[in-house]
């Protein structure tokens, strides 16, 4: 019987020290480890996946990341299951203000063409959910697919898949709106309030 204790005793330290798990996450100005498995692209894609002419933006995202995901392997094609799988929630989720999209249509009906360049890390938790958000402004805008690009950055902050002269990443995403070809102001990482208010305020500034 005292053996048995004993060995009880061992066996429930074994098992306590087995389970012990520690979490840690960083913005993704640096590395960031936390990470969602999900490496099955979904087989059915919502209705949004299917109507091009309707959402512009997504569309241009969404083949961009299936681009990613059939050319990649291991971690790399991992990251973009995972983003594939969580934007159309994270779109449908986001739901812009009508009175500061109507401000921000208005700008633009004056003959300014809005233009968006995302530098972002499928691997980023900050990039993937925020891209839902952003896409679906501006597809409420009826930017056209040419005017958006998202670029896709390493860990190391370096650009992938383009060759991009000027632009120094050190947090992602990074997000750079155009008039035309002129750059009229930046949001890094997340929005200070939310994606429409802060383009109005950028598109304000330079109006």
């Amino acid at each position: 019987m005292h053996i048995f204790t004993i060995f009880s005793k061992q066996f429930k330290l074994i098992i306590a020290s087995s389970i012990a798990v520690s979490t840690f996450l960083f913005s993704c100005g640096s590395l960031k480890t936390n990470k969602l498995k999900q490496v099955n692209v979904p087989q059915k894609r919502m209705n949004m996946r299917d109507s091009v002419n309707k959402y512009n933006t997504f569309h241009q995202l969404d083949e961009t990341l299936q681009a990613h995901f059939s050319n990649s392997t291991g971690d790399a094609k991992e990251d973009a299951s995972v983003f594939l799988g969580s934007l159309p929630s994270d779109y449908s989720s986001y739901k812009p203000n009508k009175l500061v999209m109507d401000s921000i249509r208005d700008i633009l009906s004056s003959g300014n063409i809005l233009k968006v360049d995302v530098y972002g890390g499928n691997w980023c938790s900050d990039t993937r959910y925020g891209m839902g958000g952003l896409t679906h402004v501006l597809d409420d805008l009826g930017l056209l697919k040419n005017d958006f690009r998202y670029i896709r950055v390493d860990k190391d902050k370096k650009i992938i898949d383009f060759k991009v002269e000027g632009i120094e990443i050190s947090r992602v995403p990074l997000v750079i709106f155009h008039n035309g070809k002129k750059e009229i102001g930046r949001i890094i990482e997340n929005p200070a309030e939310n994606w429409e208010k802060n383009l109005l305020q950028l598109l304000q500034s330079k109006h």
